[in-house]
C-alpha cells in the first residue's frame, strides 16, 4: 500500500507539475504572441520610416539640384552685370571724350567769331592801353614840335 500511495503522491505531484508547466506554457505563448505583435508594429514603423527617409532623400536631391541651378543662374547674372558695368564704363569714357571734343570745337568756333577769353581780353586791353599811352605821348611830342 505504501507503494501505491507513493505512486499516487508521485502522480499527484506529476499532475501539479504538469498543470504548472501548462500554465507557464500558456503564459509564454501569450507573451510570445504579444512580442510578435510588437515586432510586427515595429516592422511596420520601420517600413514607414524607410519610405519617409526615401522620400526625404529624393526631396534633398531635388532641392540640391535647384540650389545648384540657382547658384549657376546667379553666377551668370553676376557675369552679365559685370559686362554691363564694363559697357557702361566704356560709354562714359566715350561720352566724356565726345564732350571734350565738343568743347574744343566750340572754343575754335568762338575764336573764329572773334570771341576771346577773359585773359586774352585783359592782355589785349593792356596792349591797347599801352599803345594809347604811347600814341598820346607821340601826339604830345608832335604838338610840341609843330
Amino acid at each position: 500500500m505504501t507503494k501505491l500511495r507513493n505512486e499516487e503522491k508521485l502522480a499527484e505531484k506529476f499532475d501539479q507539475s504538469k498543470e504548472i508547466a501548462e500554465t507557464k506554457h500558456k503564459e509564454n505563448l501569450k507573451i510570445k504572441k504579444q512580442i510578435e505583435q510588437e515586432i510586427g508594429l515595429h516592422k511596420e514603423a520601420l517600413v514607414k520610416s524607410t519610405q519617409e527617409l526615401f522620400k526625404l532623400k529624393e526631396s534633398e536631391v531635388a532641392l540640391y539640384g535647384e540650389i545648384q541651378g540657382s547658384m549657376a543662374a546667379c553666377r551668370n547674372l553676376q557675369s552679365h552685370i559685370n559686362k554691363l558695368n564694363q559697357d557702361f564704363q566704356r560709354q562714359q569714357e566715350l561720352l566724356y571724350n565726345a564732350e571734350y571734343q565738343i568743347q574744343l570745337m566750340e572754343r575754335k568756333v568762338a575764336r573764329a567769331r572773334g570771341e576771346r577769353t577773359l585773359e586774352e581780353k585783359k592782355d589785349l586791353q593792356a596792349e591797347i592801353d599801352k599803345a594809347s599811352l604811347t600814341n598820346n605821348k607821340i601826339k604830345e611830342k608832335h604838338k610840341i614840335l609843330n
